[in-house]
Formats: structure tokens, C-alpha cells, sequence
């Protein structure tokens, strides 16, 4: 991906993160018990870290991972 192209999806990210953050604080009017304060942070935690995971993933792009290749006759040499 190039640093244009990253630059587009860190900006993504932010909107997200904050539409996140908003959401959560919104989302009542009364005082939140401790437990119901930890359910929301861990809740808006794992959706941030999934979306982030996904464009480190999408901005590494396609990796190749060594291993043995293996000829017709069935033997196999290390390759990398």
C-alpha cells in the first residue's frame, strides 16, 4: 500500500476510533456501574483492534512464507 493509500486508511481509522469513543459515551443518560463501564471499554477495545489489525494486515500486503519444496519424486529441499 502506498503512503498515500495508508495515509487514506489511518484517516479512516480516526473517524472510526472517534465514532466509537462518541458512541460509548453516549449511550446513557444515568450513572454506569464499574462493570458496565469495563463492558463498554473492553467492547470499543476489541472492535479498535480488529479494524486496526485489519489495515496493518491489508498494508503489509502478500507475504511469503518459506518452507520446503517438494519435487515429483517426492523429496523435499528447504527453500529461502
Amino acid at each position: 500500500m502506498s503512503d498515500k493509500g495508508f495515509s487514506e486508511v489511518e484517516a479512516a481509522l480516526r473517524v472510526r476510533i472517534n465514532g466509537l469513543v462518541d458512541e460509548a459515551l453516549g449511550n446513557s443518560n444515568q450513572p454506569l456501574t464499574l462493570n458496565e463501564i469495563e463492558d463498554i471499554a473492553l467492547k470499543v477495545r476489541a472492535q479498535i483492534g480488529a479494524e486496526v489489525t485489519q489495515a496493518l494486515v491489508a498494508k503489509q500486503g502478500s507475504v511469503g512464507v518459506p518452507g520446503p519444496v517438494c519435487g515429483v519424486d517426492g523429496k523435499c529441499t528447504a527453500k529461502g
